[in-house]
């Protein structure tokens, strides 16, 4: 039952997301479409943790970020409207020019089913081996529970949060960046509870993002078995990488990872350039709020 409240407090952040996204670049799912569907699904989700990480920092700081809740879900709830409203208007007065991808080559459909096979295998086993990793370390590894949880725990207290950044606690790096504890102590407010889940969760979904981002982006630009491909060696590094640990190690790939693609796109579309400029941008300065101290 806390799982699927958590997953219900999460819609908020990929629609908002999402449907941002849409609002920015409307027409990227039209030359390929579940790919490009997909596409958004996954850069959306990213962006949305991003932009609802800012919301909750505004509301922290002129409120106690633990109270007026129900308002707090009304203002998610309107500005999800507000988007969702746009993107309907902007559908019916469109009339520039649709971004057009690279037409991906005549698909071989024996070595087309043979590595989404070997991808789909990896991802079953890489699911086991994060289901078995989650039950044995369920707070992370020390980064987790001593810098990103902690501070997500002070956040969520109320109206002790400011003592999250007290010198008393210069071990735990009160000056991390915040937009990973900003999300997790949303949730454990939304809940009014500790859960466990709440960071197991958000790390999970940045773990899909990023690999799904992947694919779907060299898909979109050189075709499917690319795509399937890059996917393999994308399974293959989060194996290697941090991804059981709750850091903000994947967070970071991932905004790393869209705000170069984004501008690299933006030198190929030049008729969209500034507005996947704008997005690298934004992209950027989430990765900056993510796990780089300040200079």
């Amino acid at each position: 039952m806390i799982v699927f409240k958590i997953l219900l407090a999460l819609l908020p952040p990929i629609l908002i997301g999402c449907l941002f996204l849409h609002l920015i670049i409307p027409g990227f799912e039209r030359s390929s479409r579940w790919p490009g569907i997909f596409w958004k699904l996954f850069l959306g989700t990213g962006l949305g943790f991003a932009l609802i990480s800012l919301l909750y920092y505004c509301w922290s700081v002129v409120f106690d970020p633990a109270s007026f809740l129900s308002a707090l879900i009304l203002i998610e709830l309107m500005l999800t409207a507000a988007l969702f409203a746009a993107c309907l208007r902007r559908r019916r007065a469109r009339a520039a020019r649709e971004p057009e991808f690279l037409p991906g080559d005549g698909v071989n459909k024996v070595l087309a089913f043979a590595a989404t096979a070997l991808l789909i295998l990896l991802l079953v086993n890489y699911i086991e081996d994060w289901s078995r990793a989650t039950l044995s370390t369920p707070y992370g590894d020390w980064d987790a529970w001593a810098i990103w949880n902690l501070r997500a725990s002070f956040i969520a207290s109320g109206e002790s949060w400011l003592s999250g950044f007290s010198e008393a606690i210069s071990w735990s790096h009160p000056d991390y960046p915040l937009l990973l504890p900003l999300n997790i102590a949303r949730l454990w407010v939304f809940l009014g509870d500790r859960s466990v889940w709440a960071p197991i969760l958000v790390s999970f979904l940045f773990q899909v993002s990023l690999l799904g981002f992947l694919v779907t982006s060299v898909q979109l630009l050189r075709g499917y078995i690319q795509g399937i491909l890059a996917g393999l060696a994308g399974v293959l590094v989060l194996f290697a990488s941090l991804s059981f640990k709750l850091y903000a190690d994947i967070p970071i790939a991932f905004y790393f990872l869209a705000a170069n693609y984004l501008v690299f796109l933006s030198e190929s579309e030049q008729h969209a350039k500034y507005n996947l400029s704008l997005l690298a941008g934004l992209l950027t300065g989430a990765l900056t709020t993510c796990d780089l101290r300040p200079l």
